[in-house]
Protein backbone atom coordinates (compact mmCIF):
# COMPACT_ATOMS: atom_id res chain seq x y z
CA UNK A 1 0.00 0.00 0.00
CA UNK A 2 1.29 3.53 -0.93
CA UNK A 3 1.79 6.12 1.20
CA UNK A 4 -1.03 8.16 -0.69
CA UNK A 5 -3.57 4.57 -0.21
CA UNK A 6 -2.06 4.29 3.70
CA UNK A 7 -3.42 7.95 4.37
CA UNK A 8 -6.97 8.20 2.11
CA UNK A 9 -7.27 5.11 4.22
CA UNK A 10 -6.80 6.61 7.39
CA UNK A 11 -8.44 10.42 6.19
CA UNK A 12 -11.65 7.26 6.30
CA UNK A 13 -11.41 6.08 9.15
CA UNK A 14 -10.80 9.53 11.16
CA UNK A 15 -14.26 10.38 9.16
CA UNK A 16 -16.30 7.39 10.74
CA UNK A 17 -14.74 7.35 13.92
CA UNK A 18 -16.41 11.33 13.63
CA UNK A 19 -19.68 9.96 12.08
CA UNK A 20 -20.03 7.46 15.00
CA UNK A 21 -19.46 10.06 17.78
CA UNK A 22 -21.85 12.44 16.54
CA UNK A 23 -24.41 9.72 16.07
CA UNK A 24 -23.39 7.99 19.39
CA UNK A 25 -25.06 10.36 21.74
CA UNK A 26 -28.79 9.78 19.86
CA UNK A 27 -28.00 6.14 19.75
CA UNK A 28 -27.22 6.01 23.98
CA UNK A 29 -28.93 8.31 25.23
CA UNK A 30 -32.38 8.72 23.58
CA UNK A 31 -35.33 7.94 25.98
CA UNK A 32 -38.27 8.21 23.40
CA UNK A 33 -39.29 4.99 21.79
CA UNK A 34 -37.26 3.47 18.46
CA UNK A 35 -39.13 4.89 15.25
CA UNK A 36 -38.18 5.20 11.31
CA UNK A 37 -35.68 7.82 12.22
CA UNK A 38 -33.54 5.93 15.04
CA UNK A 39 -33.71 2.37 13.66
CA UNK A 40 -32.15 4.03 10.22
CA UNK A 41 -29.51 5.28 12.55
CA UNK A 42 -28.98 1.98 14.48
CA UNK A 43 -28.34 0.82 10.78
CA UNK A 44 -26.37 3.49 9.60
CA UNK A 45 -23.96 3.06 12.90
CA UNK A 46 -23.91 -0.89 12.43
CA UNK A 47 -22.55 0.11 9.19
CA UNK A 48 -20.21 2.61 9.69
CA UNK A 49 -18.54 0.35 12.93
CA UNK A 50 -18.28 -2.59 10.34
CA UNK A 51 -16.44 -0.15 7.91
CA UNK A 52 -14.18 1.12 10.60
CA UNK A 53 -13.09 -2.72 12.21
CA UNK A 54 -12.68 -4.03 8.18
CA UNK A 55 -10.65 -0.47 7.50
CA UNK A 56 -8.44 -0.92 10.94
CA UNK A 57 -7.89 -4.75 10.04
CA UNK A 58 -6.60 -4.00 6.16
CA UNK A 59 -4.50 -0.80 8.28
CA UNK A 60 -2.99 -3.51 10.73
CA UNK A 61 -2.57 -6.02 7.59
CA UNK A 62 -0.04 -3.55 5.53
CA UNK A 63 1.51 -2.40 8.49
CA UNK A 64 2.86 -5.85 9.28
CA UNK A 65 4.47 -6.62 6.42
Amino acid sequence: MSNEERNHLLKEVEEIRTTLETLRPGMYGQQVTLGADSEAARTRLARLRKELARDMERLHEQNSY
